[in-house]
């Protein structure tokens, strides 16, 4: 018997005018049929609302069900993930940004997996990451997914063993994952706590409750490297609200499993990120860049990590 659920996908926005007519033309083009759409913007002050309105009215028929909601007040990442969710009839949920896009066949992939593979209910694929444009001459890494890296894969046998992996960083790029519905709700969504961040400390939870993170190694996303992108800006070396956050999630989830040194280290970077950022030397420049590593030399010094201290002097002569 076929298996055919009806599928939310649910595109946040915040500001994204400039893209967000790529990220619906890719859900329209799913090969997949049975899909609702649901687009939740965060108070955008650009045109995105208009835009999604006006493609919602002329494509409705392509979908069971065509949503936009919107708020006034913006009210972050985490927040406006927990509006989608609330709104979603599907079964299962794919997650995208508002300068994201879908491979045609990345529904109808999931689908196939999770049909193969009963127990799961939480399923990441890769994805292909470009800069600015989806045109293959922008591509910049392709098939890239950090838990298939075959040195060290976060994908593990148990949930437990994932865990021990995830507590060291959030691996996963959201746009990647497919996840039940219902198990979402019953672990009450993402912790607003956490604002921007809203994935990592998902994943956590997902995990301390039994819920292994199936993986499947096949391309799904179309991820953008653009300055308007919130967390992979071509522009800076790091987004300081998400280090901030991300801090934080490790000094409340995950320290408890850290050995002292560990989380010595932990504290020691997100100084570093304050200090970069507080002196503005968060852009791609050459000379920012050497005081990041300084900096990391410096901490692996303090740490006594012989193998950083080995890796960062040789970048130090580089630069």
């Amino acid at each position: 018997m076929e298996y055919n659920p009806l599928v939310s996908v649910g595109i946040l926005t915040y500001n994204s005018a400039k893209y967000i007519i790529d990220a619906l033309e890719s859900v329209k083009n799913q090969t997949y049929e049975n899909i609702e759409l649901i687009v939740s913007d965060d108070c955008s002050i650009d045109d995105t609302v208009e835009i999604c309105r006006k493609w919602i009215e002329e494509n409705k028929s392509r979908f069971v069900n065509a949503t936009l909601l919107t708020v006034e007040k913006n009210t972050g990442i985490s927040a406006n993930g927990n509006r989608r969710l609330a709104a979603c009839k599907g079964e299962w949920l794919k997650g995208l940004a508002g300068d994201d896009a879908l491979f045609p066949d990345c529904i109808k992939s999931f689908i196939e997996f999770v049909q193969n593979e009963p127990e799961a209910k939480c399923v990441v694929g890769c994805v292909r990451e470009y800069i600015n444009t989806f045109e293959e001459k922008n591509v910049i890494k392709e098939s890239h997914s950090m838990h298939f890296n075959n040195n060290d894969p976060v994908l593990q046998k148990s949930a437990k063993e994932e865990f021990q992996k995830l507590i060291y960083g959030n691996t996963f790029i959201p746009p990647a994952v497919f996840i039940n519905v219902q198990v979402m709700r019953s672990l009450g969504g993402y912790d607003e706590k956490y604002g921007v961040l809203e994935d990592h400390p998902f994943y956590l939870k997902l995990l301390r409750a039994g819920y292994k993170i199936y993986g499947m190694n096949r391309d799904v996303v179309k991820y953008r490297s653009s300055d308007t992108n919130l967390w992979a800006n071509a522009k800076y070396l790091f987004n300081f609200k998400h280090k901030q956050m991300d801090y934080y999630v490790k000094r409340d989830i995950c320290f408890p499993y850290y050995k002292r040194i560990e989380r010595v280290r932990c504290r020691l970077f997100y100084l570093k990120f304050y200090l970069m950022n507080k002196l503005g030397l968060r852009s791609k420049t050459r000379f920012n860049r050497a005081v990041e590593i300084l900096f990391h030399f410096s901490i692996a010094i303090v740490t006594f990590d012989i193998k950083q201290i080995r890796s960062y002097f040789k970048s130090i002569i580089k630069h």
